[in-house]
């Protein structure tokens, strides 16, 4: 299964926006990551994802696994960046 990502957005240091090309899964699929300082010391971020499921009714499990990858994925992330600044 190929995965083709195209950026869309690229503002550095706040944001980007991409589209996914996964036939096999979804219609359509773009997503976006923002950064934000928060409290000084504090990264915010917000990873929002619109879709079009391929099979119909399927929206509910597709953002219910997205949401814990991504969840995953952003506590990876923090546990290895504390790490560095230790």
């Amino acid at each position: 299964m190929a995965l083709d990502e195209q950026v869309l957005a690229y503002a550095p240091p706040h944001r980007y926006g991409y589209r996914l090309s996964c036939k096999l899964f979804f219609r359509t699929y773009a997503g976006q990551i923002l950064l934000s300082e928060y409290q000084r010391t504090t990264t915010e971020v917000s990873w929002t994802i619109d879709f079009e499921p391929k099979v119909p009714g399927s929206g509910w499990l597709a953002s219910a696994l997205l949401d814990r990858i991504l969840d995953r994925a952003l506590l990876r992330l923090k546990r290895e960046l504390e790490a560095v600044h230790r």
